[in-house]
């Protein structure tokens, strides 16, 4: 049985829709090919090879829908990582891992078991952007033992963190305090007290600071409106 489903699948480093299936003759070929080295044959048994590949789409199917699992790709830039360790989650949001670089995956339904070394912790809003392929190994015909595990590649989700916009009614307290600053730098108060030859308190060079700080605390560097309000205050 071909599982036939849409996807995007990753071409180099840009994501391509097309319809993808697995691929069943790359498996046969990539099984076939993993046993020889393993075991040292010529034939390998095609009853085996068939039941390792039901297996194998058996776990494939497993990861629909799901969360971002083990085994799964993120793409960060232009590197791509694979999940090594789930911390927590909620669903897509909120999701911390540890990505690993090298390692190897046992494929099981809907998720990989990782063996090797860890990164970093890293938290993200992540959001599925395609398919990429990615290399898991499993017991020949589900059997356990020395020499049993076969390597092979299957298509596997990219994931990718999602920008999440940022709540106007957040940033209300920060538009009130520019504001004030330009009514300030406006107000007859201030005229007033320069024709009488009184000393400013707020000069206009002092206000078009705060001015500008105020500015830094809801745009960052790059002009984009801030999506995290938690930096209000850092520039009062």
């Amino acid at each position: 049985m071909l599982c036939v489903i849409g996807i995007h699948l990753l071409q180099g480093n840009q994501p391509v829709t097309t319809i993808e299936r697995l691929d069943i003759d790359r498996l046969h070929r990539e099984i076939t090919q993993s046993v020889k080295v393993a075991h040292g044959v010529r034939s390998p048994s095609q009853s085996d090879t068939q039941k390792t590949i039901e297996l194998i789409q058996k776990c494939w199917e497993g990861f629909h829908g799901m969360p971002p699992m083990l085994g799964e790709w993120v793409k960060k830039g232009d590197e791509y990582v694979r999940i090594a360790f789930v911390r927590s989650r909620i669903n897509f949001r909120d999701t911390t891992f540890q990505p690993a670089k090298a390692g190897s995956f046992y494929l099981h339904e809907g998720c990989g078991d990782f063996a090797g070394s860890l990164d970093s912790p890293v938290t993200l809003d992540l959001k599925h952007i395609g398919w990429r392929l990615a290399e898991f190994w499993i017991f020949y015909a589900g059997e356990t033992g020395a020499r049993r595990g076969v390597y092979f590649t299957i298509p596997t989700r990219v994931f990718a963190e999602e920008q999440v916009a940022a709540d106007p009614a957040s940033f209300r307290d920060d538009i009130e305090m520019l504001l004030s600053y330009i009514r300030e730098f406006e107000s007859e108060d201030y005229e007033n007290q320069k024709a009488d030859g009184q000393c400013v308190t707020n000069h206009p060079f002092e206000i078009a600071q705060r001015i500008d700080s105020q500015l830094q605390v809801l745009f960052g560097s790059d002009g984009k409106l801030r999506t995290d309000p938690t930096v209000r205050g850092e520039r009062e």
